[in-house]
């Protein structure tokens, strides 16, 4: 499975990106009147289309795959937050949403089958350091929680993989999230 995450990930570099999105957009609606700046109506158009894709109501080819996770490096803190939420929905979890701000080192709390799991979203350009496994671990107590995940689009840090080992915190990166997107397809 590692080997068709990477061949997504190429696929997506060496094809026209752009007419990719032109074909994906072609069946959005346009975002409400209400959102003013271009990346606005980007990231409604996006998640309205995720959503779209999670639902099953449109299909999913290899090439969109790698178009739309790299979309997510767009989005903002709280549109990947949502995005998750609707992957882990899909999958049978109970989601909770946790406050912006105050949130205790959690952005969801999952609940399936009586075991509640704390998870940190962390959408970044570069490297997720220790920061997000010492949040998430924090949360894990208190929100008596079982497990931990740090779930981010790109990649964590050598640091971050010890430190989350030590603490038994499950660190998820772009192929893991890939791999939530099709599953939370099926």
């Amino acid at each position: 499975m590692l080997q068709n995450f990477k061949k997504i990930l190429k696929v997506a570099t060496i094809l026209d990106l752009p007419k990719i999105a032109n074909l994906i957009d072609s069946e959005s609606q346009p975002p409400s009147r209400s959102s003013h700046s271009p990346s606005a109506k980007l990231s409604a158009i996006l998640l309205k289309k995720f959503k779209q894709i999670l639902a099953g109501s449109t299909r999913l080819e290899v090439p969109e795959i790698g178009y739309l996770i790299a979309q997510v490096d767009r989005m903002t803190g709280e549109e990947f937050e949502e995005f998750l939420a609707c992957c882990f929905r899909n999958l049978g979890y109970a989601v909770e949403m946790t406050p912006k701000t105050g949130d205790f080192g959690a952005d969801l709390i999952l609940s399936k089958a009586r075991k509640k799991t704390v998870v940190q979203a962390k959408r970044y350009q570069g490297k997720v350091g220790n920061s997000a496994v010492q949040e998430v671990v924090s949360a894990v107590k208190y929100y008596g929680a079982q497990d931990a995940i740090a779930i981010t689009n790109s990649e964590f840090t050598a640091n971050a993989h010890k430190l989350a080992q030590a603490n038994g915190v499950k660190l998820w990166g772009r192929e893991q999230l890939i791999d939530l997107v099709i599953r939370a397809k099926k």
